[in-house]
């Protein structure tokens, strides 16, 4: 018996869309795992901390879990594919306070579903030897793929006879699953629309109005409202925002709502392939508190706090994908500073004046909006506006740089949408 959590139905008929390899595994894991004796739970994207989700978990109760990313696209996102779900292990791990002298033995296996892919391409692509008919397993990841599973199931998996055989695990306690249960169906246990709180059934219902086919969204709106923590009220306005105005623009955009990269969060992420990035941090703060000392710090003025600034926050977003996630920038931007371009930082200050906002140390790298000024202007004030909005493309933004973003972001939203 295997129970779905939202459930089944929910998830198909709500929850889109839903990508084709997704969908692929819940009718597995429906079919596979419902005819077996005993009971299992599949949450599908699952929080596991932080907001950070794996795609699915799989959960038997003192047998062992199944911790599975899944990796829509082509060969080039492998490799990341399968760091990710490392980190999916590490945060499973975290989140449901198993104890670190306790982790080596305890049975969960991290997985990486390539539903575009064969089993020979994958072995390949990771050079394993030809006509190897062991389980897939690249540092320490389990290897997946739909003709494997179909051909042989679940009994690849290096822990089967705990997960799905009568083997039960002397390190898998009631303790560990009441605490694997509070970490992880806080999220999953939402079935229907009406199990969501006043506040959660208010973001689902403003952001699931009619959204344009040229702007994406990663995660999908649809999903937003069950992210913990919820949207701030800035973040909610602006992504309503993005979703009516850049709907009404000529070119497809791609957005990215808290992904994370390398530990820095930044909140919203809008990209035009060939035309540009922009990245922008939302502040919700009442900046009557603040003293701006200087471009990168500010002070809270009640107790002397010194905290780094928005303005620093976005260029360190910046700093971040040039240094460390688009070798192509970092090397073109050795010899020509003009690279820096095509990714442009903004502040997002909701509920400040233009007043006060205009009193904030600038270096004119980075771009400052208020609500105001996007109800009466749109993304006008952008540096490279004609870029972004128009027909002028860039020749600095070229498809190895779109690729290498979407390497970063579509996988760190954990939402991957194809």
């Amino acid at each position: 018996m295997v129970k779905f959590f939202p459930e089944y139905n929910y998830i198909i008929q709500i929850m889109l869309p839903v990508a084709e390899g997704k969908r692929f595994l819940l009718n597995f894991f429906r079919d596979y795992l419902g005819e077996l004796n005993d009971e299992f739970e599949v949450f599908f994207r699952a929080r596991l901390q932080e907001g950070l989700l794996a795609d699915f978990v799989v959960l038997r109760k003192n047998h062992g879990v199944l911790i599975i990313t899944v990796a829509e696209g082509n060969l080039d996102l492998f490799a990341v594919a399968v760091e990710r779900a490392k980190s999916s292990k590490k945060n499973f791990f975290d989140a449901c306070r198993i104890r670190r002298y306790g982790r080596e033995n305890f049975p969960v296996q991290a997985a990486v579903f390539f539903p575009d892919a064969t089993n020979a391409e994958v072995k390949k692509f990771f050079g394993f030897p030809e006509g190897t008919d062991a389980p897939l397993i690249y540092n320490y990841v389990l290897l997946l793929t739909a003709d494997g599973l179909a051909r042989n199931g679940l009994q690849s998996l290096p822990k089967m006879n705990f997960l799905i055989g009568e083997r039960v695990s002397g390190f898998f306690t009631d303790e560990n699953y009441d605490d694997i249960c509070r970490a992880i169906k806080p999220f999953g246990q939402i079935n229907s629309a009406e199990d969501l709180s006043a506040e959660q059934r208010k973001y689902l219902e403003a952001l699931t109005g009619n959204v344009s086919p040229n702007v994406k969204f990663f995660p999908a709106l649809a999903e937003i409202p069950y992210m913990r923590p919820l949207p701030t009220e800035g973040e909610f306005f602006l992504l309503k925002f993005l979703r009516d105005y850049l709907g009404k623009q000529n070119g497809e955009y791609e957005i990215f709502f808290r992904a994370h990269w390398d530990g820095l969060k930044p909140d919203i992420v809008v990209m035009r392939k060939n035309h540009g990035v922009l990245i922008i941090e939302v502040k919700d703060w009442n900046l009557d508190v603040y003293k701006f000392n200087d471009v990168n710090t500010w002070t809270v003025i009640g107790n002397g706090q010194t905290l780094k600034s928005p303005t620093a926050q976005a260029q360190d977003y910046k700093n971040l994908f040039y240094s460390t996630y688009s070798r192509t920038l970092a090397e073109g931007n050795l010899h020509d500073k003009k690279l820096y371009s095509p990714v442009q930082t903004a502040v997002f200050f909701y509920g400040a004046t233009e007043a006060q906002v205009s009193r904030i140390p600038n270096d004119n790298y980075v771009i400052f909006f208020t609500r105001t000024e996007l109800e009466k202007n749109g993304l006008n004030k952008l540096r490279y506006a004609d870029y972004f909005f128009g027909d002028l493309m860039s020749d600095f933004f070229s498809d190895d740089v779109y690729s290498e973003l979407c390497r970063v972001s579509r996988f760190a939203t954990t939402f991957t949408i194809a």
